[in-house]
């Protein structure tokens, strides 16, 4: 077996929305639209010793319904599990999130304007508020510690001005973690969106001086750029190695095996071939320890995935 601090799986193509900053809306229809089975997925966790399975790819996560049996088989292996999500499906599953034990849920948080959210989101705020506000009160009634409840922002120029007005937005949500990154060097329209380093670097300055209850809060930002994340940290911020590829491996939702989940190359399928199998490619292991974990040290990635 593999041992792995983390691996990506993704579980789900699928997703209800099209959200502005979205890979899925650069991919081809035949691969947008699929799910991963349990015994698809348990023959993929089979092959590792992992301590963190994050459910992650281009779709919603929740739309795979072994999603849970998945969270429970993990647990039985005593992984730490971790699920990105959009926040929309959350009521459907509440009782189910909480059963199945799971460690940690991201949820996306893009603004804290209706407006402003429906344009990056194609979604509602207010469904999303609802159903962190039942998630809340099922575990509080319960007196639950998990999951933790996670906010993730993508900084852009849609959102940069209302840094601060996110930041009280979520910590009056009662959120355990608050965490913002940045927008993908891959992403096709990255100029079109992105906000220059020095004003995201003023923002922060400006929450550092922000007067709130954050005792139980963790604020930490995800950043490519090196020198950016230097200085968010030198503000005192947990500043955190980058999520993606802090993972050794990414696995499509096909089986697909990629070094990381922003490089093109595959060196096969874990439902064809065992991770023993695919070690034995020289090139496969050269670019297992190439992968940065800094995307800004990474030569390779810088576009988004092929998938036919």
């Amino acid at each position: 077996m593999l041992h792995l601090k983390s691996l990506i799986v993704e579980v789900s193509t699928r997703c209800d929305r099209k959200c502005l900053l979205c890979e899925r809306n650069v991919m081809s229809e035949s691969v947008i639209n699929r799910v991963m089975t349990f015994e698809q997925f348990k023959k993929i966790i089979d092959q590792f010793y992992v301590k963190t399975v994050l459910f992650l790819g281009s779709g919603e996560p929740f739309f795979a319904k072994d999603l849970f049996k998945m969270i429970k088989y993990c647990k039985s292996k005593n992984i730490i599990t971790r699920v990105y999500t959009n926040g929309r499906l959350i009521d459907v599953f509440t009782k189910d999130i909480i059963d199945s034990v799971l460690d940690e849920i991201v949820i996306s948080i893009d603004s804290s304007d209706p407006e402003i959210y429906k344009k990056i989101k194609r979604s509602e705020l207010d469904k999303v508020l609802s159903n962190i506000k039942i998630l809340k009160e099922y575990s509080d009634e319960h007196k639950l510690k998990t999951p933790t409840i996670t906010t993730c922002t993508i900084i852009m120029k849609d959102n940069i001005d209302e840094i601060e007005k996110i930041v009280k937005f979520i910590n009056n949500l009662g959120i355990d973690v608050i965490s913002f990154t940045t927008i993908r060097k891959w992403f096709e329209q990255k100029e079109e969106h992105s906000v220059e380093d020095i004003i995201i670097e003023k923002a922060f300055k400006k929450i550092k001086e922000m007067s709130i209850d954050n005792k139980n809060k963790v604020f930490y930002p995800i950043f490519e750029d090196e020198k950016l994340k230097e200085k968010i940290k030198n503000l005192g911020f947990q500043v955190v190695d980058d999520l993606y590829c802090n993972c050794s491996l990414f696995i499509g939702v096909d089986g697909t095996v990629y070094p990381c989940n922003r490089i093109r190359l595959s060196f096969g399928n874990l439902l064809e071939k065992d991770i023993k199998e695919i070690q034995k490619n020289e090139e496969f292991m050269k670019q297992m320890k190439e992968v940065s974990f800094s995307c800004s040290k990474c030569r390779k990635i810088l576009e988004p995935i092929e998938r036919k």
